[in-house]
C-alpha cells in the first residue's frame, strides 16, 4: 500500500525507459521504493525468478509491477521542492481511479481498462512477484463487462494498478483463505475432547 508521505520530504522519482514504449514513464515514490529499486537493481540474477518483475508502489496510489527485461534503463532523482497543491489534487484524483494501465511489448499506447474483480488483479500481481515467468505463460482477470482477458506473461512490459483495488483484492482474497481454512474438514475441530 502507498506510504502516506510528508509534504517537507523531498520527492524522489523513478523514471523508466522501457522497450516499446515511446516515452518515458515517471513516478513519484516514497524514499524506501527509491533505495529498494537500487538495491535490486545492484543485485539483480538474471536466473532468479524473483527478479523477472520489480513491484513498487507510487506515493500517487499506485502499484506497479514491471518486467526487468524491459526496462531499458531507470533514472532515479530526486527533486528538493515541495509538493505543490495542485499535485497533491492530482494525487487525490489517481487514488480514485479505477482504470488499470498495461504495456505490451512491442506496442506504444497502453490498453487501460477496468476490472470487475479486484482479487484477481491482486493475484496477477501476487503471482508475478512473487514467481515471474514461471508464474505461467498466461494471466488473467475479468474486464468491466466480466468478460475474460488474458495477457502473456512474457510480453508484460509494466502493469499499472490503482493501489485501492490491490489492496481490496488482497483483502478479498485473505478472507476467502481464511474461510476456507475454517471450512476445511481435514482440520480438526478446536475444543474437541480426546476419550
Amino acid at each position: 500500500m502507498p506510504e502516506t508521505r510528508d509534504k517537507t520530504t523531498p520527492l524522489r522519482y523513478l523514471r523508466l525507459l522501457l522497450v516499446g514504449v515511446p516515452e518515458p514513464i515517471v513516478y513519484v515514490v516514497s524514499a524506501a521504493q527509491h533505495d529498494t529499486f537500487r538495491r535490486f537493481a545492484d543485485h539483480a540474477d538474471p536466473d532468479d525468478p524473483d527478479a523477472d518483475f520489480f513491484a513498487f508502489d507510487t506515493c500517487d496510489g499506485f502499484e506497479v509491477i514491471v518486467s526487468t527485461d524491459a526496462i531499458q534503463a531507470a533514472h532515479l532523482f530526486r527533486e528538493h521542492d515541495l509538493v505543490p497543491e495542485a499535485m497533491e489534487t492530482d494525487w487525490a484524483r489517481n487514488r480514485a481511479r479505477e482504470t488499470i494501465r498495461l504495456f505490451l511489448a512491442e506496442r506504444a499506447a497502453p490498453i487501460e481498462m477496468r476490472v470487475s474483480e479486484p482479487g484477481e488483479i491482486a493475484m496477477v500481481f501476487a503471482n508475478l512477484d512473487a514467481a515471474g515467468l514461471d508464474a505461467g505463460r498466461f494471466q488473467w482477470w475479468q474486464d468491466r463487462d466480466e468478460a475474460e482477458f488474458f495477457v502473456n506473461v512474457e510480453q508484460i512490459v509494466l502493469l499499472e494498478v490503482p493501489a485501492h483495488l490491490v489492496e481490496a483484492g488482497r483483502q478479498k482474497l485473505e478472507a476467502e483463505a481464511s474461510k476456507a481454512l475454517r471450512l476445511d474438514p481435514r482440520k480438526p475441530a478446536r475444543n474437541r475432547s480426546v476419550e
